[in-house]
C-alpha cells in the first residue's frame, strides 16, 4: 500500500507545482539585441512599439513593424533623431 501511495503523492505535488513555474512571466518576449545600422524608410513601416529594459530586455529600443507581416520587426535606437521623426510620422 505504501508503495502505491508514494508515486501518487509525488504526481499530486507535481500537478500543483507545475502551473506556478511555467509562464510565470506572462510568456516569452522578443527583445532587440542590437539596433539597425541603416535608416528604416517610412514606406515600409506600419506601426511601432517601445522596448524597455525594465521589462527584461537588454537595451531600450523602438521596434518598427513592417507593412509585410511576414517580415520581422526592425529595431532602432530611440535616441536617434531619424527614429523620433519616424515615430512622429506614424
Amino acid at each position: 500500500m505504501a508503495q502505491l501511495l508514494t508515486p501518487s503523492l509525488l504526481v499530486l505535488v507535481l500537478a500543483f507545482c507545475i502551473p506556478w513555474t511555467q509562464g510565470s512571466d506572462g510568456g516569452a518576449q522578443d527583445c532587440c539585441l542590437k539596433y539597425s545600422l541603416r535608416k528604416i524608410p517610412a514606406r515600409v513601416v506600419r506601426s511601432y512599439r517601445k522596448q524597455e529594459p525594465s521589462l527584461g530586455c537588454p537595451i531600450p529600443a523602438i521596434l518598427f513593424s513592417p507593412r509585410k507581416r511576414s517580415q520581422p520587426e526592425l529595431c532602432a535606437d530611440p535616441k536617434e533623431p531619424w527614429v523620433q521623426q519616424l515615430m512622429q510620422r506614424l
